[in-house]
């Protein structure tokens, strides 16, 4: 179940099944979005797509914190890309200290998508 913003940052966002272990969402600390941890694949990527359906519904600026994130395969890469498209327009998803493979899959794959900004460049 999903918990709303402003909640403490280690604060689990959604409850994980034991099989997604080595995957979380918590809140992000310092701004309003989501901080990333551990890996997405195949097995997690229905959480990932789950909080950003949340988050994405009414949000402005979606907010991820990608320090932590250990692994994305490239339907994860996708699954961001697609809802950073479903936002409001002018609106962005800003991903803040994305892995390299990420910001090489997205740059291969979709160029530089308008709704995408990462940070640091």
């Amino acid at each position: 179940m999903l918990q709303r913003h402003g909640e403490t940052p280690d604060t689990p966002v959604l409850e994980l099944p034991r099989r997604a272990a080595e995957f979380a969402i918590l809140s992000a600390t310092g701004r309003p979005g989501l901080r990333l941890v551990g890996e997405v694949d195949c097995a997690t990527r229905h959480i990932l797509d789950a909080a950003l359906e949340t988050l994405c519904v009414d949000a402005g600026d979606v907010h991820l914190d990608l320090a932590e994130l250990t692994f994305i395969d490239v339907g994860g890469a996708t699954s961001l890309v697609l809802w950073a498209s479903r936002l409001r327009q002018g609106c962005r998803m800003i991903l803040h200290d994305p892995p390299y493979e990420l910001r090489r899959i997205i740059d291969m794959l979709w160029g530089q998508p308008a709704t995408i900004e990462v940070d640091p460049p």
